[in-house]
């Protein structure tokens, strides 16, 4: 397992109609945002998983509230491809998923 601050981007080397329902959707819920940004803050790469812990802040579209918000996902990666992403609430459930606690 190795622990790293993001430099790097996972990329599917996938194309085709998965691929283009999946940035269809994340381009319709950025839509909900006048504003919105999602930097990944830690990544633990345990070979078969990628657990990136992210600290999303924006302004909701309509509104001038700001929302901070952390979230987890999980990030499958088979064949040096990305398979699978799952999303969580915290970055020990994250961790969890996978059979990693800190």
């Amino acid at each position: 397992m190795s622990r790293s601050t993001p430099s790097r981007i996972l990329r599917t080397r996938r194309s085709g109609t998965v691929a283009d329902e999946v940035l269809l959707l994340w381009m319709e819920l950025r839509e909900a945002w006048e504003s919105l940004e999602i930097p990944t803050v830690e990544l633990v790469d345990t070979g078969d998983y990628v657990v990136a812990g992210m600290l999303a802040r924006g302004v909701m579209r309509g509104t001038e509230d700001e929302v901070d918000m952390r979230l987890a996902s999980t990030n499958a990666v088979r064949e040096d491809k990305l398979a699978e992403i799952r999303y969580f609430r915290t970055f020990d459930e994250a961790l969890e998923a996978v059979g990693l606690r800190e």
